[in-house]
């Protein structure tokens, strides 16, 4: 896979590639245009075609073809390889493993596909399905809408989409495989049966699964699809295919529970909401909103259990975004640093015991100033946590505190931190200095730390060093690296997306190299295994010895990207246009040298 991206790289230029969504002119030896990622009117896009990479010195977006393509079409890497390497015309070395998995898919979407055509076809003629159809009339559901959403009916029998789709020439065992049968005693029966059918598809409208409501005395509500090669529920969200496009436009995602609330809010008008479908929203499917949204509105219901999703829901994606409170005047310019989501994420509160399809059918503008008047997800867990406790009851305080306390550690900004920290003090009556103490205990801040034990060998890059001490502790490369380094210092797209994922997956206890590579997509193990083994030659540390490591690797290759950075100013002002001119490009320089300076009295 490491050999296809450079390949890839050597026949492809960020010149043509980029060139066919940006205008660029000319430059010197340079290309520039107006940055498709941020609005401007002056240029500060620039494609340098000796690196073959492209920066933006306004909104600080930066790296090579695969990072372009894979933000502006907001593509999973593996998809901008596959895109990439079929125009560059070079062949792909899946793994056998890779290549059943994407058989299976791709024969479970056309199983699906099928299913779908056939519980269409039944809502709209079936003479059984006429209280179906007078049903979705008294949920509020048009024409318009179950056609926009494909909604069907599953008959109340056991075999009839098998006999619909044993004659289309499906099997019993892929059906099964695909979810759409079970099996008792050598029988395959229909899974769906006598349900409202609502297709899932992912972002590229491909149906990879179901959710059916129950019209019967079913005390199983809801049921969506089990796990599959094209399903998992964790990670895809109900009607992003049709959301997608009001998303990007208005950089606003709004993410509620159900089905129901969904297409609701489009029929309303509402085209930027999507479900999660479950009572928690999982980081999978807060980042397939990354790329699209700088704000996400969390909005599930309103009644104990709503609540309670919603705290597990913030509890999991809280480590994808920092947010500062609407309140804290000058912070806002702090959010944007090294944020894996780069969006901000928002609680809305409905009104007690409603859901979102309730308000929004009841009062549209309502819900439109819920969505707006939401709560920063900081200020939403800080509540949360410190609200109604007794100020005389210490050990209530001080289990607040703690819970607290893990929020400002993942915070990576100090004057955000301070800020909470402040806020807590005065919530629970404890002193901001022990506050203090416990957040820089937590984060592990030794600037006296020893020098470290070991230094990367001649056959590996900083970023491939300080990867492959990642592996041996995460929870010291999220406080660290994902603090220190941005996502552009990575030498190749491959130990981005890693240094991502290592940032992303939850840390649980478990132990080993094997661990943390099932928990990787699959189009990153090779990369992977490269970085294992460069680990595997390296002297071992680990504590303080291991942190100290770290650390410095980590500034140190925050130092290289800020040379590279300055380099290509220097690029540019070699081609005759005067950074100092540029009020934007002369502040950039200044600031990546006095970062700079920073740095290396961090290293000394």
């Amino acid at each position: 896979m490491f050999n296809t991206v450079e390949a890839v790289k050597e026949r492809l230029t960020a010149a043509e590639i980029i060139g066919r969504r940006v205008q660029l002119r000319q430059a010197g030896r340079n290309l520039k245009g107006l940055c498709c990622f941020h609005s401007e009117k002056t240029p500060s896009f620039f494609v340098f075609p000796e690196t073959n990479r492209y920066k933006c010195f306004g909104c600080n977006e930066g790296g090579d073809i695969f990072t372009f393509v894979m933000k502006n079409e907001n593509l999973e890497f593996r998809e901008a390889l596959r895109q990439l390497a079929e125009e560059a015309g070079v062949p792909l070395s899946d793994s056998p493993q890779r290549s059943a998995q994407a058989a299976a898919r791709k024969a479970h979407i056309s199983a699906n596909n099928a299913a779908a055509a056939f519980f269409r076809e039944q809502l709209a003629e079936s003479p059984t399905a006429q209280f179906v159809r007078d049903y979705a009339a008294e949920r509020g559901l048009d024409a318009t809408a179950l056609e926009r959403f494909q909604l069907g009916f599953a008959p109340d029998s056991w075999d009839s989409l098998r006999t619909n789709l044993n004659k289309l020439g499906y099997n019993d065992e892929d059906l099964s495989a695909a979810g759409l049968l079970r099996s008792r005693d050598d029988r395959f029966y229909d899974v769906f049966r006598n349900r409202l059918m609502f297709p899932i598809a992912d972002r590229r409208g491909d149906i990879v699964g179901f959710g059916g409501r129950a019209l019967g005395d079913d005390p199983a509500k809801y049921m969506n699809s089990p796990q599959t090669a094209a399903f998992d529920k964790g990670g895809v969200l109900y009607g992003l295919n049709l959301a997608r496009e009001s998303i990007r436009e208005s950089g606003v995602a709004v993410v509620v529970e159900g089905y129901m609330d969904a297409i609701a809010a489009h029929q309303h008008g509402f085209d930027n909401v999507v479900a999660a479908m479950g009572t928690a929203i999982t980081p999978s499917q807060v980042r397939l909103l990354s790329g699209l949204a700088k704000r996400v509105v969390i909005a599930l219901d309103a009644d104990a259990a709503g609540a309670a999703a919603t705290r597990r829901s913030l509890e999991m994606a809280s480590g994808l975004s920092d947010e500062v409170p609407a309140d804290a005047p000058g912070l806002e310019s702090l959010t944007q640093h090294e944020d894996n989501l780069a969006a901000q994420i928002f609680v809305a509160t409905l009104p007690p015991d409603t859901d979102p399809d309730d308000v929004i059918r009841a009062d549209a503008a309502a819900w439109e100033a819920i969505t707006s008047q939401a709560t920063p997800l900081a200020d939403y867990l800080f509540a949360a946590i410190t609200d109604g406790i007794d100020p005389a009851d210490f050990p209530a305080r001080a289990a607040a505190m703690k819970q607290a306390v893990q929020i400002i550690q993942g915070l990576a900004e100090p004057a955000v931190r301070s800020h909470y920290i402040s806020r807590l003090a005065a919530s629970l009556h404890i002193p901001e200095e022990a506050i203090q103490r416990e957040v820089r205990h937590g984060r592990r801040r030794t600037r006296n730390t020893p020098p470290p034990t070991a230094a990367p060998g001649p056959e590996l890059r900083r970023d491939d060093y300080l990867l492959a001490l990642g592996m041996a502790n995460l929870t010291y490369f999220r406080t660290i690296a994902a603090n220190v380094v941005r996502p552009e210092d990575y030498s190749c797209i491959e130990n981005r997306l890693l240094a991502e994922s290592f940032t992303r997956i939850e840390v649980n206890g478990e132990d080993g190299v094997d661990w943390l590579r099932e928990q990787l997509d699959g189009s990153l193990h090779e990369r992977f295994g490269q970085l294992e083994r460069f680990r595997r030659s390296m002297p071992e540390s680990e504590g303080e010895d291991l942190f100290a490591d770290m650390q410095r690797a980590a500034l140190r290759l925050r130092r290289d990207g800020l040379r590279a950075e300055n380099r290509q100013l220097q690029l540019i002002q070699g081609e005759g246009q005067s950074i100092r001119a540029d009020e934007a490009l002369a502040e950039r320089q200044r600031q990546i040298l006095n970062e700079i300076r920073e740095i290396e009295k961090g290293l000394r």
